[in-house]
Parts: C-alpha cells; sequence; structure tokens
C-alpha cells in the first residue's frame, strides 16, 4: 500500500516532533549525570536525535518543494554532482582509515567499559562507510533517470 504524499509528509513532520522531544529530554538528562561517559552517551544521542530531524525535515522539504524549470535543475545537478561525488569519495577514504584505526586499537584495549564505548563507535564508523558507498552508488548515475 502506497502513501500519499500529504499524509507521508505528515508522518515526517510527526516524526520530527518525536526526534526534537527526545533530544529536549536527552539535553535534560545530561544535566543530571556526573559520569562523564555516560553524559557523552546522552549527548551523542541528543545530537543523533537532532540530525535524525534535520534529515526528516530535508525529506518533507524535498517532497513539498516544486522543482525549477528543468533546464535550471539539470545544469545546478549537473555541477553540484560533480563537487559532491569528489568530496564524497574523499570521505570514504577517511571514514575507511578510521574504520581500520579504531578496529586495530579495540584489538589491543582490555578495560571493559572502553571496549563497549569503542565498539560503538566502530559500529557508527561502519554505518557511516556504507551510507556514503550508497549514496555515491546511487545517486551519481549516468544517463536517463
Amino acid at each position: 500500500m502506497e502513501t500519499s504524499k500529504p499524509k507521508l509528509i505528515e508522518v515526517l513532520k510527526a516524526q520530527i516532533r518525536l526526534e526534537r522531544k527526545a533530544a529536549k529530554a536527552c539535553a535534560e538528562n545530561e544535566k543530571m549525570l556526573d559520569n562523564p561517559v555516560a553524559k557523552s552517551l546522552l549527548y551523542e544521542m541528543r545530537l543523533d536525535s537532532l540530525k535524525h530531524a534535520k534529515i526528516l525535515q530535508s525529506l518533507a522539504n524535498a517532497l513539498q518543494k516544486r522543482p525549477l524549470n528543468l533546464w535550471s535543475y539539470g545544469i545546478k545537478k549537473y555541477v553540484d554532482s560533480l563537487a559532491v561525488r569528489k568530496a564524497l569519495e574523499e570521505h570514504v577514504t577517511i571514514e575507511q582509515a578510521m574504520l581500520e584505526y579504531t578496529e586495530s586499537v579495540l584489538r589491543q584495549v582490555e578495560d571493559e567499559g572502553a571496549r563497549v564505548i569503542l565498539q560503538h563507535i566502530l559500529e557508527d564508523e561502519k554505518k557511516h562507510h556504507q551510507a556514503l558507498k550508497t549514496i555515491l552508488a546511487r545517486s551519481f548515475r549516468v544517463g536517463p533517470e
């Protein structure tokens, strides 16, 4: 069953409100903690919620936006895509280096608490790396769409 565009936009807006509410709760809880690691994890969760809200807002905006005339859109898209593709390819290399470094550090650390945090960071790096590879593979095809 396909969701209509107006319904999808409403669902996205509801999710945005929830993400912002979660970010606010994390910020309030951060203030109550003394443990720096727990405080940092709540900070990360707060930033993730704000990031999710921003991504969802961008999607809602894109769904509501009427494209520029086709010629302007095509030129802008082509020029932008060249610069963005190069930047993303460079970032894939950086993410790969971070993955390898974090994996090597993780093999050397024995402290269980530090291992949990490093493993969490490693999983985030893997998600970032995969997201970049997916964006590069799907967003920059040559030819008619």
